[in-house]
């Protein structure tokens, strides 16, 4: 029952890899599934459990009990702090978010919230939503810290199905002046039945400028965007969103193209996004990893604007080693079929690292691609992805990069004999 719970898991905000200073790991375990808490541990660069941080290198998420802690996100901060992200469930799914912050020796670091940690259930203001369950979050220039994701609210009829933005300030207190408390609810859904509210399930992007970037649907279908307030942004496209795929005339036949990551160039005219990913079924054997530019400029289709593929994005596609040039997008064939992609990581130089796997499967393969050369990074592994089913990972659901001395790949994962904690590091530039 792990194991499976694991691979639901996945599917939401779920453990990851992120790593701080000093070339340490610090990994949010699964632990949750089997043990009531989630597990946040720290291991050198050799891959040994750092003893010397938190309680024998481990810190247990027990201050959010009697509510359980699902591992999410983790931010590095200055002097080797961490802030840390949890979805947090109490039963019947009823989902809400944690923060908390910890000092470079894995305490709590009591100068964030005045005991190192914020819980929000699920009422916002005088509504007792059905969860919120966060997808991202930023710590912005001024020091703030915006977190997004989607809310579910069936106390209402009709159900209201939408995004949530909540803010703080540096000390964790609410963001002044920002919405109920520090969150504002903005409403994308109106459904009569009690439908899956995860169905929304938004990828979520944080510019810069604060503008938060969504892209949503059952298969992707709009990206929509919220002011710095949370509020819905009604200057882009119509009413706010874009019709983000092209599921009339598909970029790629017969493949159902899955979106983990994107960035947006809000310096761009128009603006751009790139999208990283996975289309599942490209033919009946094989896959690809995907990585295509939309531009957000005055294209329409049935009244509503259009989110245009960018025909300027000169990209490669390498299919059987063979490698051909090809407008808007650049793809890397995987040798199999039935893909999802589990995750996404950028590195400072320029690379971005796709982890796909087939579900339920220890079937995983990573897949580098050049963000500035557009093109699948064909010195990595074999036309550039790397097989890595002999980890027998069940659930690789994190990648990171880090960028202490030569950059190297770190994956997390869960051993599919032991239910363990799994890491494994690679040389960025080759995969060896």
């Amino acid at each position: 029952h792990c194991r499976d719970l694991g691979e639901i898991m996945s599917r939401l905000p779920s453990f990851k890899a992120r790593f701080a200073r000093q070339a340490k790991a610090f990994l949010l375990t699964l632990a949750i599934l089997c043990g009531g808490a989630t597990v946040v541990s720290a291991a050198d660069s050799n891959g040994n459990i750092d003893t010397t941080w938190g309680g024998g290198g481990l810190f247990d998420t027990q201050v959010f009990s009697p509510t359980t802690a699902y591992g999410s996100k983790i931010i590095p901060l200055a002097n080797d702090k961490t802030l840390h992200l949890v979805t947090l469930g109490a039963g019947s799914n009823e989902f809400g978010f944690g923060l908390f912050q910890l000092t470079a020796s894995g305490a709590l670091d009591t100068s964030f919230s005045s005991d190192g940690w914020i819980k929000q259930d699920r009422t916002v203001g005088s509504t007792t939503l059905y969860g919120l369950a966060p997808k991202a979050f930023k710590v912005m220039q001024d020091g703030s810290i915006v977190v997004v994701g989607n809310f579910y609210d069936n106390t209402s009829s009709p159900i209201r199905v939408g995004l949530f933005t909540a803010k703080y300030d540096s000390t964790g207190a609410p963001a002044a002046g920002f919405g109920s408390a520090g969150i504002v609810l903005a409403d994308y859904y109106t459904q009569t039945g009690n439908a899956n509210w995860l169905s929304f399930a938004p990828v979520i992007s944080i510019a810069a400028s604060g503008k938060i970037y969504a892209f949503y649907g059952t298969n992707g279908e709009y990206v929509l965007r919220l002011n710095a307030d949370g509020t819905p942004d009604l200057t882009f496209g119509t009413n706010g969103r874009y019709l983000g795929l092209y599921f009339a005339s598909p970029l790629f036949s017969n493949a159902s193209v899955r979106v983990k990551a994107f960035t947006v160039d809000e310096t761009a005219n128009p603006i751009t996004a790139t999208f990283f990913g996975v289309d599942m079924n490209s033919n009946p054997t094989k896959s690809s990893a995907v990585m295509y530019r939309l531009k957000f400029g005055s294209g329409t289709s049935g009244g509503n604007s259009l989110a245009e593929l960018d025909t300027t994005y000169a990209g490669t596609t390498v299919l059987g080693g063979a490698q051909s040039s090809t407008s808007g997008y650049a793809r890397a064939e995987i040798p199999a079929f039935g893909m999802s992609v589990k995750e996404v990581a950028f590195s400072a130089g320029g690379f971005a690292y796709i982890v796909a796997g087939v579900p339920y499967s220890t079937t995983n393969y990573l897949i580098a691609m050049d963000t500035s050369q557009r093109r699948p990074y064909t010195s990595f592994g074999t036309n550039a992805v790397l097989d890595v089913t002999s980890l027998s990972m069940t659930s690789l659901a994190a990648v990171e990069v880090i960028s202490s001395g030569p950059d190297k790949i770190m994956l997390a994962g869960q051993d599919n004999a032991t239910y363990k904690m799994m890491v494994a590091k690679y040389d960025q530039g080759t995969g060896a």
